[in-house]
């Protein structure tokens, strides 16, 4: 369709009515389901949906495409067109579904990696982001001082002024270039100012991307030099969490308070079977062989 209407010849109006019914059909069969599938899982499973948070994105897709169904069957030949764009932004509901494959990630283990990543970097992330936005708004308050004051010279042409202005005429504006300036083309961005009020900012905009990606690539070999520091500190985190749970385990157990129990006891036996106990103490780094604990009679604390 899109190439025909470049060509200038315009698309066959039969065959776009038909695919479109198709499309409009099957979009509407699908948000069906949508809706039917939360609905379903209230009628059997009641209170426990709302114990998975999972859930409320199924509702949340659920209720759009509820909308998006009524919207269609109640549509009329005039506002239809109005309702068109409201309905393709309730259809980013159903994007909403793509992250219940959070829910995968205790099975699939490329998934739980990528999670646990980000979970691990959200407050560095977080930081980063924070320390960047701040440069990003002094160098633009910088800049819109420089521009302002370019753009309500009268002697200046009107078109270089007009220049100026789309690029840091506001705060807004000039923010949103010194993005552009750090991840995207910067050269425009650069020679309105470079060309149009001073070749000194030129001087400016290298010191301004060099001093910042330097910083933040120090940063970047720092923290990952840190790497095994981290992982140190995180090992004697789970060492101490591991210490802390088999000891209240044994507290829990220890009905006498002598400070040892065994398994000959009938309320240690229900509670400390060999199996159970070789689980408990098999995991992370504190694992031991199955068949040294074939021969563990009692424990003390």
């Amino acid at each position: 369709m899109v190439g025909l209407e470049l060509q200038g010849e315009p698309p066959p109006s039969e065959a776009f009515a038909y695919w479109r019914a198709i499309f409009l059909s099957g979009d509407v069969g699908f948000a069906i389901m949508f809706v039917l599938e939360p609905l379903l899982r209230l009628l059997v499973l009641r209170s426990l949906v709302c114990r998975v948070w999972l859930n409320y994105i199924d509702m949340i897709a659920g209720v759009s495409c509820a909308i998006e169904v009524v919207w269609f069957f109640q549509k009329t030949s005039s506002g239809y067109q109005e309702a068109l764009f409201l309905l393709r932004i309730l259809r980013i509901g159903k994007l909403f579904r793509a992250l219940k494959l959070l829910g995968l990630a205790s099975s699939l283990s490329p998934l739980q990696l990528l999670v646990k990543c980000l979970q691990a970097s959200r407050g560095m992330l977080f930081w980063t982001f924070c320390l960047l936005s701040l440069l990003q708004a002094v160098a633009a308050i910088v800049l819109n001082i420089f521009a302002v004051q370019y753009c309500n010279d009268r002697s200046q042409s009107l078109a270089t002024r007009e220049e100026v202005f789309l690029y840091y005429g506001t705060f807004t504006r000039s923010f949103l270039t010194m993005f552009e300036v750090m991840f995207a083309n910067w050269g425009p961005a650069c020679r309105v100012v470079v060309e149009d009020i001073s070749e000194w900012f030129a001087i400016f905009f290298l010191l301004y991307r060099n001093v910042v990606n330097s910083v933040f690539v120090q940063q970047t070999m720092k923290t990952a030099s840190s790497d095994e520091d981290l992982a140190f500190k995180q090992k004697e985190k789970d060492k101490a969490l591991y210490n802390r749970k088999v000891k209240k385990l044994f507290q829990n157990i220890d009905v006498s308070g002598d400070g040892s129990i065994n398994l000959e006891e009938p309320a240690t036996r229900c509670v400390l079977s060999p199996f159970k106990v070789r689980a408990e103490l098999c995991k992370d780094t504190f694992a031991r062989e199955a068949t040294e604990l074939q021969g563990v009679k009692w424990f003390r604390v």
